[in-house]
């Protein structure tokens, strides 16, 4: 099935990305990570897969892949921080569909088998990938690397450099950045 949830009216479907920022003011393991988020390049430093129904999505993160489900209306990366080892806030939505000439059919197909391999990653309990310059193991998974696995197998390469050589020493890395710059429909979410 097909969710749609609307997060400060930026919409996202089952399948599209969340794209989160490390830390949140006024936390100070917030401020940790915020920290932390500065090693990565852009403002995107977290990547996870929008299942629905309400604020319900499939991440890797400090747990390996996990399914995290947040009570209430709106994000609370604060509320949330200890259960995912995560404090962050919701940043945009990546819709890595839209904008490729995909009928609704394949569409919702593709939807669900992201959705799907997403969820076996979880159902495995797949660790968390330490080696990022790895992103084609199917063994651990970093955040953007698992939405990025997800989408390759249904011929969608959500692996996109811009501005950065292919002989550059990260080229091998899945940034949450080169996920959002694949995406052709994307929308910041605002405050």
């Amino acid at each position: 099935m097909i969710y749609a949830y609307s997060f400060r009216r930026v919409t996202a479907k089952t399948g599209d990305i969340l794209f989160t920022r490390d830390g949140e003011e006024g936390s100070l393991f917030g401020e940790i990570w915020k920290l932390l988020g500065h090693i990565l390049p852009g403002d995107l430093d977290h990547a996870a897969m929008y299942l629905g129904p309400g604020i319900r999505f499939v991440e890797s993160a400090a747990k390996g892949v996990v399914v995290v489900e947040m009570e209430g209306n709106e994000w609370d990366g604060i509320r949330y921080g200890k259960e995912r080892l995560l404090v962050d806030e919701l940043i945009g939505i990546g819709d890595p569909i839209a904008g490729r000439g995909i009928s609704p059919e394949r569409e919702n197909e593709i939807r669900q088998n992201v959705v799907a391999y997403c969820l076996e990653q979880g159902r495995e309990q797949k660790p968390y990938n330490l080696n990022f310059f790895n992103p084609e193991t199917d063994g651990a998974f970093y955040c953007s690397q698992l939405v990025y696995k997800a989408y390759q197998t249904q011929g969608i390469n959500l692996h996109v450099h811009i501005g950065e050589s292919a002989d550059s020493p990260f080229a091998p890395l899945v940034f949450p950045e080169d996920v959002w710059n694949a995406c052709l429909k994307k929308e910041r979410v605002t405050g």
